[in-house]
């Protein structure tokens, strides 16, 4: 996605108004026909990004589908404003459902890992021992990542089996919550924080804040990390096939190069 949309404080602010989800594009085969509904390329199949503002009923677009912002508007200005508006027709509805936002978590260690690599992001693992205990700790989180202190600053993952926990060094089974910094193909990581799962409310945004800062975005440039993960024989399995003819990294069916830096 083009970030000069994206990263523009105005498309960011306007955002708040909206419900933003961030699929994976070859991760799941739902999703994938979902994405496929709303956009397909001159090819006709599902491409590595696509881009759509929906109204509420998850159907109607409410402005041109593409594979990014540019699409529909001329520049961030302009899908800002476009934003605001379409937000104001809905404002009854959004004062009359008062609710913390769940938290953002992604559907597994593994995709969580590649995504937190591929935006250059520290990953939140909230380890349990059973789903209902995940949620529950996931739901805690949830009361502090949305304010302005901690809001876009990290992705997150739910883990209930331990065994999950291998990939990332320094990482123990023990209930609780760990900051990690994915490696560079977003294959493993390394824990630069645990928060115990007996931390009181009050002190848990504080001890995240605090894990968060031990993260150094690292630089990476796409093709040299497609090149280093060929040399070094890196490959990543697409849950479904990958169809876009535009990807850097595709080869045979559902296998591409090193995990994608392109999302």
């Amino acid at each position: 996605m083009d970030r000069s949309y994206l990263s523009d404080t105005a498309v960011i602010e306007a955002s708040r108004q909206f419900v933003c989800a961030r699929l994976a594009t070859y991760e799941d085969a739902d999703e994938g026909a979902f994405l496929k509904s709303v956009f397909r390329g001159r090819t006709g199949e599902l491409e590595n990004s696509v881009f759509a503002l929906l109204a509420p009923d998850g159907k109607t677009k409410l402005a041109r589908a593409g594979r990014s912002p540019d699409f529909a508007f001329e520049n961030s200005a302009e899908m800002a404003s476009t934003m605001q508006t379409l937000a104001e027709k809905h404002v009854a509805e959004r004062a009359s459902v008062k609710q913390t936002a769940p938290l953002p978590v992604l559907e597994d260690l593994r995709l969580a890992l590649n995504v937190a690599s591929s935006d250059l992001n520290p990953l939140v693992v909230v380890v349990a021992k059973s789903a209902k205990d995940g949620e529950k700790a996931a739901a805690r989180l949830a009361e502090h990542v949305w304010g302005e202190k901690l809001i876009g600053r990290a992705e997150y993952v739910i883990v209930t089996d331990a065994k999950q926990l291998t990939v990332l060094d320094g990482a123990k089974a023990d209930a609780g919550y760990l900051v990690v910094a994915p490696d560079e193909f977003g294959l493993k990581g390394k824990v630069l924080a645990s928060i115990p799962a007996a931390v009181k409310d009050t002190e848990l945004a504080e001890k995240l804040d605090a894990g968060l800062k031990e993260f150094t975005a690292p630089s990476k440039r796409p093709r040299d990390l497609i090149r280093k993960g060929r040399s070094e024989g890196v490959n990543w399995e697409t849950e479904i096939p990958v169809t876009d003819p535009h990807d850097p990294g595709k080869k045979d069916g559902g296998r591409r190069g090193p995990p994608p830096d392109d999302r």
